[in-house]
């Protein structure tokens, strides 16, 4: 004779995390685990969705991940709780008639972006002051935030590469104040 299973892994919010790769990506959970005595409850970040465990990368007692070196900027991954008997792998027996995943909480995690940039030295007084900018890491557009000559601007560029041109009348200094990408700087 079968009861059924009581065990429940309780349920994640299900909006997607966009967080850049410096920073925590925390799912809103129900605190709805159902044990059958002697079960357990993690947190998987995976490439599946819905209820399917697909590629898991991370394994934590709560549902707060931050970036790591084995996935991918850009690429939807998946926070689900996992709830079965204790067992050996990552605390969870994988045979266990009850294993039970939620439906995870979609999360990306965006690169810091990063931008390297040359001039065409010398520039003499009267002359345009190209910048060449190549933009090394991040999703564009870039916003690129700048001060030319104590002047602060921003120009915003839908590609990987670009210039500023500034005309230079005196002694000129060019300082990068900021660079975002997909919310993150």
């Amino acid at each position: 004779y079968d009861c059924g299973c009581v065990t429940q892994p309780g349920a994640t919010q299900l909006d997607t995390l966009k967080v850049c790769e410096n920073m925590l990506a925390k799912a809103v959970y129900d605190n709805g685990f159902v044990s059958d005595g002697n079960d357990t409850l993690v947190f998987v970040l995976h490439e599946g969705s819905a209820d399917s465990l697909i590629n898991p990368h991370l394994y934590k007692k709560t549902p707060e991940f931050t970036y790591n070196p084995v996935l991918s900027y850009g690429k939807v991954y998946y926070i689900s709780a996992v709830a079965a008997n204790k067992g050996i792998f990552h605390g969870l027996d994988q045979q266990d008639s009850c294993y039970t995943v939620a439906p995870g909480t979609p999360v990306i995690f965006n690169a810091l972006p990063q931008v390297t940039y040359s001039t065409n030295s010398p520039v003499c007084q009267g002359d345009s002051a190209i910048i060449n900018l190549r933009f090394t890491k991040g999703i564009k557009p870039f916003k690129l935030f700048y001060s030319f000559q104590a002047v602060p601007g921003s120009k915003t560029f839908n590609d990987t590469i670009g210039q500023l041109a500034f005309q230079v009348f005196s002694d000129a200094n060019f300082t990068l104040t900021n660079l975002t990408s997909q919310g993150c700087s």
